[in-house]
């Protein structure tokens, strides 16, 4: 068992893919970055066929929420979003989080297809979602979808209750 592990190592240095391939540079400052993974929504409930989503990444800049689509790189929306610090995804309720300098988090929601996002950009930007009376961070999607909890400067946590944006706790770390 051991030397078919390291039979398999080698195989994977010899044959590649262990190694970063590509890169992009955004000619913008990045201050969080999140991954959606993909999810396929189930025949009949759109155009009839499976529908893939998901598959992009959401960066904050500072001053915008962009939205990447992984396959391609290309930019599908952009969102003017002042003092976006954090972003999270939660894959579960399909939403993504961006947290702000302002204290303020906002939603997206991502089963938006890739052609309505390029078509109608305004129609899906980011909504007012809750505030935590602090700078935001960093955000983490937590609990299948139940709890958004955000990073504070003063190594403050403030939990948020996803489906009704009620602060459920705030503690500080020591």
């Amino acid at each position: 068992p051991h030397l078919a592990k390291y039979a398999i190592a080698e195989g994977v240095d010899l044959l590649g893919n262990n190694r970063v391939v590509a890169e992009s540079n955004l000619g913008m400052p990045v201050r969080d970055a999140a991954i959606e993974p993909r999810w396929d929504a189930p025949p009949g409930t759109g155009s009839g066929a499976m529908t893939r989503g998901g598959e992009r990444l959401y960066v904050a800049t500072g001053d915008s929420l962009d939205v990447y689509d992984l396959r391609t790189r290309a930019l599908l929306a952009r969102f003017a979003v002042p003092g976006a610090g954090a972003v999270a995804v939660d894959p579960v309720a399909r939403a993504v989080y961006v947290g702000t300098a302002g204290g303020e988090i906002l939603t997206f929601a991502t089963e938006v297809t890739a052609d309505d996002l390029r078509a109608a950009p305004a129609e899906h930007a980011p909504q007012a979602f809750a505030g935590v009376g602090a700078a935001v961070e960093r955000l983490w999607a937590v609990g299948d979808g139940d709890y958004l909890v955000a990073g504070t400067p003063d190594d403050g946590l403030v939990t948020v209750d996803a489906a009704t944006a009620a602060e459920l706790s705030r503690t500080t770390l020591v």
